[in-house]
């Protein structure tokens, strides 16, 4: 998982990896920006859980992980080209 930024501005800062690490804050680090007034985007893979849970739940990691990495991968791309003004977290 990547966690980074990304800002309308010139120069894009690069993103800080905080790796694939199981319950390592991620998502508390997140809640806690938003908190604190800055946009953020939830993580792709909880919001596709949340999705396929509602659903079909075809694309869950543990029913189909290549539809669910692609899935993911598609996500994280969008989230990463859709940038607001300012800084954006995800």
């Amino acid at each position: 998982m990547v966690f980074g930024a990304c800002s309308t501005a010139p120069r894009r800062p690069a993103p800080a990896d905080l790796g694939p690490i199981p319950f390592g804050g991620k998502s508390t680090v997140l809640v806690e920006l938003g908190r604190r007034g800055y946009t953020t985007v939830d993580e792709p893979g909880r919001r596709i859980v949340k999705e396929e849970m509602l659903g079909e739940g075809v694309a869950l990691s543990w029913v189909d992980a290549i539809a669910f990495a692609r899935r993911a991968i598609a996500l994280a791309l969008a989230d990463r080209n859709t940038c607001l003004a300012g800084w954006v977290f995800f």
